[in-house]
């Protein structure tokens, strides 16, 4: 009984280890300023240019619709999810909406 429930101790501990927050997604907003051949730049909400690499299986919508990267406009608000792939991270999803 004893060595069953040290088993179960290390098989959670790794686990947690596995699932470290680098692991997790991040998200960044802002106004779209550029989009070109798989790459997003947006302007976030402090004034910093950003630019995304984006992936080529991204999930990408223009107000709430799926559509391909080259339908998002500049000055379209965007939301996008990135994910770290070896070592950089990369849009795994682009959500924009047109500017209220």
């Amino acid at each position: 009984m004893g060595r069953s429930i040290g088993i179960i101790a290390l098989c959670v501990g790794m686990m947690l280890v596995s699932a470290s927050p680098a692991a997790a997604a991040v998200t960044h907003q802002g106004k779209v300023t550029a989009v070109g051949a798989m790459r997003i730049s947006i302007i976030d909400n402090v004034g910093d240019l950003e630019t995304f690499d984006v992936a080529a299986d991204a999930k990408i919508t223009h107000n709430g619709k799926p559509t391909e990267l080259s339908a998002i406009d500049e000055g379209d608000v965007a939301k996008i999810t990135l994910k770290k792939v070896d070592g950089k991270f990369v849009a795994i999803a682009v959500e924009a909406r047109d500017m209220e």
